[in-house]
């Protein structure tokens, strides 16, 4: 009797342990997953963070009228477009 008794709690002590490595084990991916997760949350706060500011910048007419000037050469009908190119420097050096 008593060892009928020794032989079950010796396999309900096997199955809690199986399950509490199984359980360590989900934690420990979890906690991975968690971290990689964490990472790409600051990343996307980041970029949020990039966009308000960049918003912030277009809502002023001024900054817009100045980046459409610059980015795609706008002008006004009434105005000319001067573009200076830089001079070419010379490959050799003078002594």
């Amino acid at each position: 009797m008593r060892r009928s008794v020794y032989i079950i709690f010796g396999i309900i002590l096997a199955v809690l342990l199986v399950q509490v490595y199984k359980m360590g084990s989900e934690g420990r991916t979890l906690s991975k997953e968690m971290k990689e997760v964490n990472k790409e949350l600051e990343l996307v706060e980041t970029d949020n963070t990039d966009l308000k500011e960049k918003i912030g910048y277009y809502a002023n007419p001024r900054n817009l009228e100045k980046e459409l000037r610059a980015r795609f050469n706008y002008r006004l009908p009434n105005e000319k477009l001067i573009i200076v190119v830089p001079k070419k420097e010379s490959s050799t050096s003078e002594e």
